[in-house]
């Protein structure tokens, strides 16, 4: 069956999986604040990709927050099998308000196999319309 995986700290807010053996200068990668744990407590977006997420063509979907950036980061990886999986970071709790509630809405189309992504606020009843806020994935 399709899946999504929801998880925390996978992508970093520009554009990469978070991964502490390629990228030490990732400030929120989890191996950052996260010591002394047992092997495998601690996976950062490079290794979920590498366990999880290539190894399951039907995952179509990572989504996750925590990056301190901008909170908004987008990637598209194909796996071996040629299968995609879009990679999409939305965390907004830097900005006023502590966010000022926004939130990410996905409408699927699944005749047209696409999903329509945009980010909204109840709180402030505003769409956040920039092309990274408001955009369509095929999958």
């Amino acid at each position: 069956l399709p899946a999504i995986v929801v998880t925390h700290a996978y992508l970093a807010s520009d554009d990469s999986r978070y991964d502490h053996v390629a990228r030490g200068d990732q400030l929120w990668n989890p191996y950052r604040y996260i010591r002394g744990g047992a092997p495998g407590q601690v996976n950062d977006g490079e290794e979920v990709w590498r366990k999880l997420v290539s190894r399951n063509d039907n995952i179509r979907f990572v989504l996750c927050g925590h990056d301190l950036g901008d909170g908004i980061g987008r990637l598209t990886s194909v796996r071996a099998d040629g299968s995609t999986v879009h990679q999409l970071l939305a965390n907004y709790q830097m900005e006023d308000l502590g966010g000022g509630g926004y939130l990410r809405l996905m409408q699927f189309f699944p005749g047209r196999r696409r999903v329509r992504v945009r980010t909204y606020s109840p709180f402030l009843d505003r769409i956040k319309t920039e092309p990274d806020n408001d955009f369509s994935l095929d999958y």
